[in-house]
């Protein structure tokens, strides 16, 4: 006959080995979670200091006219153009 405290030890191990392992799986996946979060929030500031960088460069070339049209006066563009793509 098998002793019950003998299961009941094995038991409590089975629960600790298993919470373990779920444990670190829980830890991966956040992990991973900040990782992925953070590399996509990288890529989309990127993404953004590349379109105002384009935008900036794009501004600085309109004429006299397309500026009257949007409303900025030459000063105006040079001052925009003339910001790192990193200020908004």
């Amino acid at each position: 006959m098998t002793h019950p405290m003998k299961y009941a030890l094995l038991e409590r191990r089975e629960h600790q080995f298993f919470s373990a392992i779920i444990g670190s799986a829980a830890t991966f996946w956040s992990d991973w979670t900040f990782v992925r979060r953070s590399f996509n929030r990288m890529v989309q500031t990127v993404d953004l200091w590349h379109m105002r960088a384009r935008g900036r460069r794009d501004l600085a070339r309109l004429d006299d006219h397309f500026l009257r049209d949007i409303g900025l006066s030459r000063d105006e563009a040079a001052r925009e153009a003339r910001k790192p793509f990193w200020m908004s």
